[in-house]
C-alpha cells in the first residue's frame, strides 16, 4: 500500500469515526449506562421496600390476625348452613324456639324472601304470633340478644283480646353467599 492510500484509509477511518462515534457509539453507551442505572434504581427501591415490610412484619402479623379474629366473630354470628333452604330453615327453627320459650303461641310463618349481594346472603321470615305483652318484649329482648346476628325489620302489634296481643314480626339473618362458600371450598 503507497503513502497515499494509507493516508486516504486514514483519512476515510477518521471521517467513519467521526460520523459513528457521536452518533452511534456514544448513544449507544449512554442508553446502556442508563438501563443499567434504571435496573440499579429499582432493585433499590425494592430492597427498601422489602426492608420496610420486614421491620414492619410485626404490625403486618397482628393486622392479620386481628382481622382473621373478626372475620371468625362475623362468620359465628351469621346464620349457619350451605344452601339458601338451610339458612331459612335455621332462622326459621330459631324464631320458633325463642316464640316456645315465651309462651307465643306462632299463627303462620310466611316464606321467607331472599336478597343476595356479591359475597353475602340475607333471608328475611316474616311470622304472626300472639301473647300478651310482657312475653313479647322478652322475646324481642331474646332475639336481640342471641348469638346470630339478626335485624328486626318491622314489628306490628294489636289488640287481639282483652289481655291478648297480636304481632307480626319480620326478622333478617345473614349467611355467606352460596358462591362464597362453594368457593371457599374450592381453594381450602
Amino acid at each position: 500500500m503507497t503513502r497515499k492510500e494509507k493516508k486516504l484509509l486514514t483519512v476515510m477511518v477518521s471521517l467513519f469515526g467521526l460520523y459513528f462515534l457521536p452518533f452511534k457509539i456514544i448513544p449507544a453507551i449512554y442508553s446502556w449506562f442508563e438501563q443499567e442505572y434504571d435496573k440499579v434504581y429499582s432493585l433499590k427501591a425494592h430492597i427498601n421496600r422489602y426492608k420496610d415490610l420486614w421491620v414492619n412484619r410485626d404490625q403486618w402479623d397482628s393486622d392479620y390476625k386481628k382481622a382473621l379474629q373478626e372475620w371468625q366473630q362475623i362468620n359465628d354470628t351469621a346464620l349457619q348452613g350451605t344452601t339458601r333452604d338451610v339458612v331459612a330453615g335455621k332462622l326459621q327453627d330459631l324464631l320458633k324456639q325463642v316464640a316456645s320459650k315465651h309462651n307465643l303461641r306462632v299463627r303462620t310463618l310466611d316464606l321467607p324472601e331472599f336478597a343476595e349481594t356479591k359475597d353475602w346472603l340475607f333471608v328475611s321470615q316474616s311470622m304472626e304470633f300472639e301473647g300478651n305483652s310482657q312475653d313479647i318484649m322478652d322475646f324481642i329482648t331474646d332475639l336481640e340478644n342471641d348469638k346470630t346476628t339478626l335485624h328486626i325489620g318491622s314489628l306490628e302489634i294489636r289488640i287481639f283480646q282483652q289481655k291478648q296481643l297480636f304481632a307480626n314480626i319480620t326478622v333478617t339473618g345473614f349467611n355467606h353467599s352460596v358462591k362464597v362458600a362453594e368457593q371457599n371450598n374450592e381453594n381450602a
